[in-house]
């Protein structure tokens, strides 16, 4: 399966877009928070998770030089 990831930043959320060769079955979800901050493929060619900058909501770290970390996985039923 080929993936394309792109991320689109905003001024509060960062978006990213997961585009696949084909449909894709699973979920894509930030690792500390997989409950609250997920998206599940419906068998489309791109899904995509849109995660909050400010606050600690889905595992969002603030780093010193400004920059934003967060671990997401995606995970294939395929």
């Amino acid at each position: 399966m080929v993936i394309l990831v792109e991320i689109r930043c905003e001024s509060n959320s960062m978006t990213a877009v997961i585009t696949t060769g084909g449909p894709f079955r699973g979920k894509v979800f930030t690792l500390t928070h997989p409950s609250e901050c997920y998206n599940i493929g419906k068998e489309n060619e791109e899904v995509s998770i849109s995660i909050p900058l400010h606050g600690r909501q889905c595992g969002t770290q603030s780093m010193v030089s400004s920059n934003t970390s967060i671990n997401t996985l995606i995970s294939s039923n395929a």
